[in-house]
C-alpha cells in the first residue's frame, strides 16, 4: 500500500477558511453511527487502503479565480453534509459521524503533472478532525509562466486565475463519498462556481444547511426472499480448472520478486476509443443484448488470460478468474431515499470461466463470455443477491481486512463502470463550462486489493478505459500489454 504523506509538499498551498458554522465553541456534534458499509470502507482507509481521487479538467469561458472556488466550496457544504463530517472512534470499534465545528476545508494549488498530482494525492492523510475530503487545484506551466499579469478576455489577475482551462482534483474518504455520489458533488460544485461568476444573488443568500440522512441499511427496502449463496468459489483449482491469482504468481513471479523492492505507487494506462469506434462496439452490445459491464468484464477476463495462458499445465482447460463489479445499492432503496448522498456501492463477486484450450482471438467466444457474463450480472442485480451480500458479508469484510499480510485479493479484477460523466456539467452550466477530462486515481496495494482495477466510462462519445495497478507488483510492461489486449479484443469483435 502507499505510503501515507503528511502535510503538503512544496508544490501545493493548503488555505484552511472557517466560516460562521460554529456553535458554541464545541469542537463537533455527533451526528449518528456509521453504518456497516460506511464501517468496510473506513476499515480499509485505516489499512492504507480505498483513497480515491477524481480530476475534473474544465473548458470555461471565463476564468476561475481562486476566491470564487472557495466561495463555491462553503456553499457546497452547505449542501452536502458528509463534506462537513469527521470520524471518530468510540468503544467497541464503533465510529460516529461527527460535524466539524468550526467548519474547515482544504483547498489546495499544485504545479504537477497531471499523473504525478494524482499520485501524490492517493497517498496523502486526511486529519483526523476533518475534512476527510480536498480539492486540490491544477496550475499549468501557462499560468505559471504567462507574463501578462490580466487575461485579456476577463481582466482578472493573473495570480489568481487559472487562465480558460480549469483543473482540480477532489480526493476523497471512501465512507463519505462513492462513485456515483460523487458525480452529484462535482456536478453541484461546477453549478454553485457557475452562479458564483454569475453573481447569483440567490444562491449567494443561501446558508441553510442540509441535514445528514440515516446510514444506507436503514433504508433498504425489507425483502423477504432469500439467496441460499452469495459467495463465490474463489478457491477451486483442480487438475483442470486453475486458479487465477495462483496462475498469475507463478507465471511472473520473476517480475514481482524485484518489484516487491521498489517504492510503493498505484499507477494507471489510459486508453480510449474514438468517437466512430465507440458508437459501433455500443450498437454492437446492444444488437446482441450485452450489458457494457458484461463486455468489459469479459474482454478483462480474456485479457487476463491470455498474460498466463501460454505456460499453463497441458492438461488445464479451464481458467477461473474471480471479479468483483461496482453495484450502486440505491436501486434497492425506498423510492424516497433513492438518491440517497454519502456510499452506497459495493463490490459483487462473480466467477468468470475461460476455455483455455479455445481461440482467445476469437471474436465469437469474446461475445460468448460477454452474454454470460452480461446474464449473471443482470440476473443478480434483479435478485436479493447484492442485499444479502451487503448483510452477510461486509461484517466478514470488516474483520478479515484487520487482519496483516494477506497479500493480493482473489478477486483478481475490479469493474466499476460510471456510465456517461458528460452530464456531470448540467445543460444550464454547459454554455460557459465543458468537461473535457476526466482521469482518476485509487490506491491499488500488495495487500486486499486486485491486481488490476478498471474503470470504464464515456466523455465525448468516446469509451475510455483506465487500469490502476501496483508498481511494487505488475511492471508497467505488464499493465500496459493486459490494457492493449482488452482494446484488441473490443476492436477484433466489432470488427474496428
Amino acid at each position: 500500500m502507499c505510503p501515507r504523506l503528511k502535510g503538503n509538499s512544496e508544490t501545493t498551498r493548503t488555505d484552511t477558511y472557517t466560516g460562521d458554522m460554529s456553535r458554541n465553541g464545541i469542537r463537533g456534534v455527533h451526528i449518528r453511527e456509521l453504518g456497516r458499509l460506511e464501517t468496510m470502507y473506513h476499515t480499509y482507509y485505516q489499512q492504507g487502503m480505498d483513497v480515491c481521487v477524481q480530476m475534473a479538467r474544465l473548458q470555461c469561458t471565463q476564468c476561475v479565480t481562486l476566491t470564487e472556488v472557495h466561495r463555491a466550496i462553503k456553499i457546497l457544504c452547505c449542501n452536502h453534509p458528509v463534506l462537513r463530517m469527521f470520524i471518530q472512534e468510540e468503544e467497541n470499534n464503533r465510529f460516529h459521524f461527527v460535524e466539524m465545528n468550526p467548519l474547515k476545508t482544504n483547498c489546495t494549488v499544485s504545479y504537477l503533472s497531471t499523473e504525478d498530482l494524482l499520485q501524490n494525492e492517493v497517498c496523502k492523510e486526511f486529519p483526523s478532525d476533518g475534512p476527510l475530503w480536498r480539492i486540490t487545484v491544477q496550475r499549468t506551466e501557462s499560468d505559471f509562466h504567462r507574463k501578462d499579469s490580466l487575461c485579456h478576455t476577463c481582466q482578472s489577475p493573473n495570480n489568481d486565475n487559472f487562465l480558460h482551462t480549469f483543473s482540480f482534483a477532489f480526493s476523497f474518504h471512501h465512507s463519505l463519498v462513492d462513485g456515483m455520489y460523487l458525480s452529484c458533488v462535482l456536478s453541484d460544485f461546477i453549478k454553485f462556481l457557475d452562479m458564483v461568476q454569475l453573481k447569483d444573488t440567490l444562491l449567494l443568500k443561501c446558508t441553510d444547511k442540509k441535514q445528514m440522512l440515516p446510514a444506507f441499511e436503514q433504508c433498504l427496502v425489507p425483502l423477504a426472499v432469500k439467496d441460499k449463496q452469495t459467495l463465490v468459489p474463489v478457491r477451486c483449482e483442480t487438475e483442470t480448472s486453475l486458479d487465477a491469482l495462483t496462475e498469475y504468481k507463478r507465471f511472473f513471479q520473476n517480475e514481482i520478486v524485484p518489484l516487491r523492492l521498489k517504492p510503493t505507487k498505484t499507477k494507471a494506462v489510459r486508453l480510449s476509443m474514438d468517437e466512430t469506434k465507440t458508437s459501433q462496439f455500443l450498437s454492437d452490445c446492444k444488437k446482441q443484448h450485452i450489458l457494457v459491464s458484461g463486455a468489459i468484464t469479459a474482454a478483462a477476463c480474456i485479457a487476463f488470460a491470455k498474460q498466463v495462458a501460454t505456460h499453463t499445465p497441458p492438461k488445464a482447460k479451464i481458467l477461473l478468474i474471480p471479479v468483483d463489479i461496482m453495484v450502486d445499492m440505491r436501486r434497492y432503496l425506498t423510492q424516497t431515499f433513492r438518491d440517497l448522498p454519502g456510499t452506497a456501492a459495493i463490490h459483487l463477486p462473480f466467477l468468470v470461466r475461460i476455455p483455455l484450450q479455445e481461440n482467445l482471438h476469437s471474436g465469437t467466444l469474446f461475445w460468448e463470455i460477454a452474454k454470460r457474463c452480461s446474464k449473471e450480472l443482470s440476473d443478480a442485480i434483479h435478485s436479493t443477491k447484492p442485499v444479502n451480500y451487503l448483510r452477510e458479508e461486509v461484517e466478514n469484510e470488516i474483520q478479515s481486512v484487520k487482519e496483516e499480510g494477506l497479500g493480493k485479493s482473489p478477486y483478481v479484477l475490479c469493474i466499476s463502470n460510471l456510465n456517461n460523466v458528460d452530464s456531470i456539467v448540467r445543460p444550464e452550466q454547459k454554455p460557459r463550462f465543458q468537461l473535457m477530462g476526466y482521469p482518476a486515481l485509487s490506491s491499488v496495494g500488495i495487500h486486499n486489493s486486485p491486481i488490476f482495477e478498471i474503470v470504464l466510462f464515456s466523455l465525448m462519445n468516446q469509451l475510455h478505459i483506465h487500469t490502476f495497478y501496483c508498481c511494487q507488483y505488475t511492471s508497467d510492461e505488464t499493465a500496459s500489454r493486459f490494457s492493449w489486449e482488452m482494446t484488441k479484443t473490443f476492436n477484433r469483435s466489432s470488427k474496428l
